[in-house]
């Protein structure tokens, strides 16, 4: 597997630096994705001492969309293929706030972001066979209103925008899976448990019941070798566009799967992005 190539977003730290590691070990050219520039290069390091080839950081902030289109043409320059995606960049706010780009912060980079990018690397995701797409995910998906992406209307951020940032992250993954068919690459979205990181570190009630029930938090490694086995093995292939509980398809909600939202949600998303943002291979709607 020393020819194929994994680009992991949120590679910094947490969840994405241990699913880098993983992936290095199991053999492949990782590239990782992160805003801070010294923890993303200790975690490439660390991918370098148990990887057959030396792994590359590269700096892109979510925030900031040119630096999305950044990262595409770095990687469209340096590579002819890239077999796995792990769209894992993510984060949790406590107060409503609009990036440069005039989006949600939480909106833009769990959703947009990684729609942006995944349309971006399309054309290398499937220059070759067997081609994969891995969302980090929750099984908190929920409350996603496809008029309102950026939640003007209420201005507010916390766990209301985040549970709806990864419901677009599972109707994206159930969207993809419709439009490119079994021939192209394949989506899915994995929630990868409760697990001991910072994330959502600004949330004093969550704080408060990590610290009260530590022993439901698993390491990041676990999570991690969920989000592996999904990039390399059998099991996501078998269920595109499903949403996973670690390595098991779960029996989704609706609100997870409905395919008039999906689309709903696909067409909102091209608008706000902008047509000419998008992948010259970017999967369209009744393409």
């Amino acid at each position: 597997m020393t020819d194929t190539v994994a680009v992991v977003t949120g590679a910094s730290a947490g969840i994405g630096a241990a699913t880098a590691l993983e992936l290095g070990r199991r053999g492949m050219h990782v590239v990782l994705v992160g805003r801070d520039e010294t923890r993303l290069l200790a975690a490439s390091r660390a991918v370098n001492e148990v990887a057959p080839t030396p792994s590359r950081p590269v700096r892109a902030d979510f925030t900031r969309l040119d630096d999305v289109e950044e990262l595409s043409r770095v990687l469209h320059g340096d590579y002819p293929a890239i077999e796995v995606l792990v769209n894992n960049a993510g984060v949790h706010t406590t107060r409503w706030e609009l990036t440069g780009d005039g989006h949600e912060i939480t909106n833009q980079v769990n959703h947009l972001a990684p729609f942006l990018l995944t349309s971006l690397l399309w054309e290398l995701l499937s220059a070759r066979p067997g081609g994969r797409v891995v969302q980090t995910g929750s099984l908190l998906a929920e409350g996603l209103d496809p008029d309102d992406l950026d939640r003007t209307r209420h201005r507010r951020a916390g766990w209301g925008a985040y549970k709806a940032s990864k419901q677009a992250n599972a109707l994206v993954a159930v969207r993809l899976a419709g439009l490119t068919g079994p021939a192209g690459p394949v989506p899915m979205c994995c929630h990868p448990g409760m697990v001991r990181t910072a994330f959502a570190s600004g949330s004093v009630p969550y704080r408060t019941f990590r610290r009260a029930f530590p022993f439901l938090f698993q390491p990041v490694e676990t999570a991690a070798l969920a989000l592996a086995e999904l990039a390399t093995g059998e099991d996501g292939v078998k269920h595109p566009g499903a949403l996973f509980n670690g390595t098991k398809p779960v029996r989704s909600l609706k609100r997870w799967r409905d395919p008039v939202l999906a689309r709903r949600l696909w067409e909102a998303t091209e608008r706000a992005l902008g047509e000419d943002r998008l992948g010259p291979a970017h999967p369209r709607v009744d393409a």
